[in-house]
């Protein structure tokens, strides 16, 4: 699930939404990569390999 935000960070952060067995190394990497991928063809400067990198480091024990 993608999402805004409210208050201060509105219109400043998308959250994207993995609960339970969707919270998977795998799936949260591959929903980072679509959405850096999708981002980046509609213009903007974005790294998708980047961000998949850094939400792979939230993962570690």
């Amino acid at each position: 699930m993608l999402a805004g935000s409210w208050g201060p960070l509105q219109g400043k952060v998308m959250r994207v939404g993995h609960m339970g067995i969707q919270a998977s190394p795998l799936l949260v990497s591959r929903a980072l990569w679509a959405l850096g991928m999708a981002l980046r063809d509609l213009g903007l400067n974005v790294d998708p390999a980047e961000a998949v990198s850094a939400a792979l480091e939230s993962f570690k024990p």
